[in-house]
């Protein structure tokens, strides 16, 4: 019963807005980097496999973002 009335509470509601991007995050390392499971033995190592995850994870998300925007230039050009 506390749970469900701290969830109806306004602390509740702001600590999930900024829990909710930060878990997206979370769930794409894990399903799709492979972070579920370490390659490594030794928390130096694991760590290392996360920091260079996350790292690709950052590299193909700013891709993402120069391609977009070159692909907008263009079509802006175009016209």
């Amino acid at each position: 019963m506390e749970a469900l009335a701290y969830s109806k509470t306004e602390e509740y509601k702001l600590e999930i807005r900024k829990r909710c991007p930060v878990e997206g995050t979370g769930a794409e390392l894990v399903h799709y980097h492979g972070l579920r499971h370490a390659c490594y033995w030794g928390r130096l190592k694991v760590e290392l496999q996360a920091v260079l995850t996350a790292l690709a994870v950052n590299i193909k998300r700013w891709a993402n973002i120069m391609l977009a925007g070159l692909r907008n230039a263009k079509i802006r050009h175009a016209v």
